[in-house]
């Protein structure tokens, strides 16, 4: 019952820091914030080391490696392939305008493979690569 919940678990179902937020969707929010004030840190590997910071934050999201419950894989590797291409001076979908035909049909095989995959060991993987 809420009403006998300590202060812990009051900020841990808005929060989520031992489970998900009690609103799933705050998650994202979460999140941001954490990586935002991370925001020094990966400026820094980014400035350094940006093509080795996106490729092991990329495969630890995509093989499930992750080493801590916060932030979430997904939220650290995207926030941070964003602040790589605003480093740089590029957009998102500078990228995808360059190949409007080639993506779309690149990303049919892995759908595909994604699909048929389920239940088996490479799922995890080839689902990861459909976000």
């Amino acid at each position: 019952m809420i009403s006998g919940f300590s202060l812990f678990d009051i900020v841990n179902a808005i929060f989520g820091l031992t489970r998900l937020p009690i609103s799933h969707q705050f998650w994202f929010i979460r999140d941001l914030i954490l990586l935002v004030l991370l925001t020094p840190v990966l400026y820094r590997a980014l400035r350094y080391a940006p093509l080795a910071t996106v490729g092991v934050l990329g495969a630890l999201w995509l093989f499930d490696l992750w080493p801590m419950p916060l932030p979430s894989p997904v939220a650290a590797f995207f926030f941070t392939v964003g602040c790589a291409l605003a480093m740089k001076g590029l957009g998102l979908f500078d990228a995808i305008d360059r190949y409007p035909v080639a993506l779309p049909l690149a990303y049919l095989p892995v759908l595909l493979a994604d699909t048929l995959s389920k239940g088996q060991d490479v799922n995890p993987v080839l689902h990861n690569l459909n976000a």
